[in-house]
């Protein structure tokens, strides 16, 4: 299912639903095919071994090369993802621009999992 698809699905379930002429358990199913259908598309392009060589890259880089600025970390792993799923996955736009997406997918896994490990570490001291 593409985009336009899935716009047109779900703008024809909140028709019938505000019409009336469906309910509000079928029109909730239709949505959730609808999400699920659209993650399914994302993960043809998602390869995870892109992912995590950004995630390791960009660790790297932020550990050892201090002189390189934080702020072009996410701009280095979007290139190097671009590069790595251009060879991974073939030579198409798409996946330039799929892989630089994860590069950057790469940047927000490691911020979300530095909060979560400091809010582990933070309330595990003010338990004790």
């Amino acid at each position: 299912m593409d985009v336009m698809e899935t716009i047109q699905t779900f703008v024809q379930s909140e028709h019938e639903f505000q019409s009336g002429r469906i309910s509000a358990g079928v029109e909730i199913s239709r949505i959730t095919e609808v999400i699920i259908m659209d993650f399914s598309a994302l993960s043809e392009y998602f390869v995870v071994v892109v992912v995590v060589a950004c995630l390791i890259v960009g660790y790297l880089i932020k550990k050892t090369f201090t002189m390189i600025p934080n702020k072009y970390i996410p701009t280095i792993l979007a290139i190097l993802g671009a590069i790595l799923n251009f060879f991974v996955s073939g030579a198409s736009i798409e996946s330039v621009v799929y892989g630089a997406l994860m590069g950057l997918a790469s940047t927000g896994l490691h911020q979300a999992f530095t909060k979560f490990v400091e809010k582990t570490d933070s309330s595990s001291t003010t338990e004790e």
